[in-house]
């Protein structure tokens, strides 16, 4: 055991240190379909969310899509621990009709606090067949 030497005249200061707490996600939103072309084609999104605060989150996480709506996943995430989860799009008739880029865009938040992470965004290119 080591111990510390302090001179006579002097006097041990004891601090304490206090490290805020801080509550964030992080959100990654991939798809591996580029483009799409067909009437009922599946457009699968993966939602990668990442607890990237020091303070464990308490489920539930909730994403949030302006395409696919509300995902609850009843699940907290630790400091650093990433949960991943897909959804679906159906491309539909009048998205085929239009030949427009479909513009994906998620949040996620924890479902207590309201912290919300950043937006991810997927823009799935239309390309006739």
């Amino acid at each position: 055991m080591s111990k510390c030497w302090i001179p006579p005249n002097k006097k041990l200061i004891k601090k304490k240190i206090v490290i805020p707490e801080v509550i964030t996600l992080s959100l990654v939103k991939t798809s591996s379909t580029p483009f799409y072309n067909t009437i009922g084609q599946n457009i699968i999104y993966t939602y990668t969310v990442t607890n990237t605060g020091n303070i464990p989150i308490i489920g539930p996480i909730v994403i949030n899509d302006n395409k696919l709506g509300l995902k609850i996943i009843n699940s907290g995430l630790l400091p650093g621990e990433t949960l991943v989860t897909t959804m679906t799009y159906v491309i539909t008739t009048l998205d085929v009709t239009l030949q427009q880029a479909i513009v994906n865009v998620a949040t996620a938040s924890d479902g207590h606090t309201g912290t919300a992470s950043n937006v991810g965004v997927v823009v799935i290119a239309y390309i006739p067949i």
